[in-house]
């Protein structure tokens, strides 16, 4: 399977809330959904409580760790340096021009194991 990323072709990438830039809604949805959902307040009281935070309270490694197909997926490693790629930390231009954009994104989309679920679905062509 082919992946020819969408957003990507448009120059376009997504920046959460929470500062965090990723290529896509398809990638940036999820994560958010899930973040909110841990955090408390009205969505977190129906969590499951906290099951399935890390060590370091982190949930988003949870869902990091789904999107891979058995491999070690690339938004594990994302996950590793979330706080480079954050526009709260870094400018746009270094972000993405780091290793994540340019090196680990593109060359995860030709190993199946390490393709993140959603680019398969969304951009992957046959």
């Amino acid at each position: 399977m082919k992946i020819v990323c969408k957003w990507l072709k448009d120059n376009r990438v997504l920046v959460n809330p929470d500062g965090q830039v990723l290529p896509c809604c398809y990638l940036a949805n999820p994560i958010w959904g899930i973040k909110q959902n841990f955090k408390g307040g009205e969505a977190g009281r129906h969590s499951d409580g906290g099951k399935g935070v890390d060590s370091d309270g982190n949930p988003l490694s949870v869902v990091y760790n789904q999107f891979g197909k058995g491999g070690k997926s690339a938004m594990e490693e994302y996950n590793n340096d979330k706080e480079k790629y954050n526009i709260h930390n870094n400018d746009m231009k270094d972000i993405l021009k780091g290793k994540w954009f340019t090196k680990t994104l593109p060359d995860s989309w030709k190993d199946e194991t390490k393709t993140i679920s959603q680019c398969r679905k969304w951009c992957g062509e046959e």
